[in-house]
């Protein structure tokens, strides 16, 4: 297994996972596997991109030292695609009638068919995979080190327990509460340019997404940031978010109560004074209180990971 990473206070590496035991079982996201599987297959025959779907899975549980695996892939439908007023979920990917504009690999099908036969995958209908896996990690304490979510989606940290990293092979531990963001650096080595990214786990993930949005699905977040805020911190610019800018707000933020309350402040600021129309409809939302809300709430129904059935997130404190 290779050297784990380090995500100091958020996270932690637990040695004991490298023991096997016959009840350890892993959750995979087999949507994950079948694109790894199918990638670089496209000039190669089907069965080299089904060897490649074993290699993925056998993998998977070595480095995971489970005996019992779940797997899920992500099925037809998405309860997301009719929350989404502000802008088309994953419309960076579908157009408007939900056809895809961007081409995939040659055998994903083939290797998502036979993820199903030869896995016992499980198709996912109205949600994502990850939402089948916080559901099925939910139903146990979050600290059973015999259960552990497998992928490679950031998303999915949100929830707390262990997770693998299909393309690391490193094993963390997300705690429950709210952990401090981290900031990355990294310096071109061309132009000796720095650029800086958001690294988290958990809740306090959740909250900065709830600011900077997740350009991978197309979910916009908060748009703007308004005078008010710049005002109540003074870090954050002017303009369209982006990760430092999160990375400001929640700064110091200990509590859930406090992290919403901060983000509420800034969708309010917004909202109150800027109006939208549905990006298929074309139906107004006035600016006001009530588009606020509506913003907030429909953000955060995009950007959690389900932990039951039907679960449709609510903030769990008053909107003032």
């Amino acid at each position: 297994m290779s050297t784990p990473r380090r995500f100091p206070v958020t996270v932690e590496y637990n040695p004991e996972l490298a023991i096997r035991r016959e009840d350890k079982h892993v959750l995979v996201d087999a949507d994950c596997v079948a694109y790894w599987a199918a990638a670089t297959c496209d000039d190669q025959a089907e069965g080299m991109a089904i060897n490649r779907v074993d290699m993925r899975m056998n993998q998977i549980l070595d480095e995971c030292r489970a005996s019992f695996h779940t797997s899920y892939l992500t099925g037809s439908g998405n309860f997301r695609e009719d929350i989404a007023t502000l802008q088309q979920y994953k419309g960076n990917r579908y157009d408007a009638e939900g056809n895809r504009t961007k081409p995939q690999p040659k055998w994903l099908q083939e290797c998502r068919e036979y993820l199903i036969e030869s896995w016992d995958g499980i198709l996912c209908d109205g949600q994502e995979a990850d939402d089948a896996l916080g559901i099925h990690r939910a139903k146990f304490p979050w600290d059973d080190k015999d259960y552990i979510i497998s992928s490679i989606d950031k998303d999915l940290q949100i929830n707390f327990g262990y997770h693998h990293n299909q393309n690391t092979g490193n094993i963390i531990r997300v705690l429950p509460g709210l952990k401090p963001l981290e900031i990355e650096e990294k310096i071109s080595s061309t132009n000796g340019k720095v650029t800086k990214k958001i690294r988290g786990v958990g809740l306090m993930f959740f909250w900065a997404q709830m600011i900077m949005g997740d350009a991978a699905d197309s979910i916009k977040g908060l748009p703007k940031a308004t005078k008010e805020v710049k005002a109540r911190w003074p870090g954050v610019r002017i303009g369209a978010f982006g990760q430092m800018g999160a990375a400001e707000i929640l700064s110091g933020i200990t509590t859930e109560e406090d992290a919403q309350e901060a983000v509420w402040f800034c969708y309010k600021s917004f909202w109150e004074n800027n109006g939208y129309k549905h990006w298929k409809t074309g139906e107004v939302f006035e600016p006001g209180l009530k588009t606020a809300e509506k913003q907030f709430i429909e953000q955060g129904r995009l950007l959690w990971m389900r932990t039951k059935e039907g679960e449709l997130w609510e903030p769990n404190y008053c909107l003032k």
